[in-house]
């Protein structure tokens, strides 16, 4: 059947942490650079104890969060969207 100009989907096999990787790099030029950024944004909402090490959320000893800083994220989310 044809998709009538709609875009393929992609494969059953690709994974959220690709799309998470693939955004990262569209916005901030690399997932490195976009770690960054998401750190520079964590410090400026004053969650003081969290830390990203990569955009999709794998487990690594730098990467940690607290609920506290989660409730400060999730304050601004509401007021600000």
């Amino acid at each position: 059947m044809a998709n009538k100009g709609l875009p393929e989907s992609p494969p059953a096999s690709c994974a959220c942490g690709d799309a998470a990787i693939a955004l990262a790099e569209l916005v901030g030029g690399s997932e490195s650079q976009f770690v960054n950024m998401m750190n520079t944004e964590a410090q400026r909402l004053g969650m003081k104890h969290t830390h990203f090490a990569d955009v999709n959320g794998m487990p690594d000893p730098q990467h940690y969060t607290t609920a506290g800083d989660l409730a400060v994220l999730s304050a601004r989310l509401i007021r600000d969207f």
